[in-house]
């Protein structure tokens, strides 16, 4: 099976501003991150089907989980390209 290993690195916020509100309601940010040795592994495999799965029980997987938000936009933006 071809799987897809990688990490995903945490940071942590220095200094955030919140800034003007957009027209689709989220805002403009000014920040400074400062990343550090702690990090998410994430595997991505070929399947069948369109799933995802975490390994931590404690952890959504449904529309709550920044993940899932990620993935449900690039499924998105696959559409209209395919």
């Amino acid at each position: 099976m071809t799987q897809l290993v990688l990490k995903s690195p945490a940071k942590v916020n220095l200094f955030l501003k919140i800034l003007n509100k957009r027209p689709d309601g989220y805002h403009e940010l000014a920040s400074l991150f400062q990343a550090i040795t702690l990090a998410d592994t994430l595997s991505l495999s070929l399947s069948g089907s369109d799933i995802f799965t975490c390994s931590d029980i404690s952890l959504p997987v449904d529309g709550s989980n920044l993940v899932v938000k990620a993935l449900d936009l690039f499924r998105k933006k696959i559409r209209l390209i395919l």
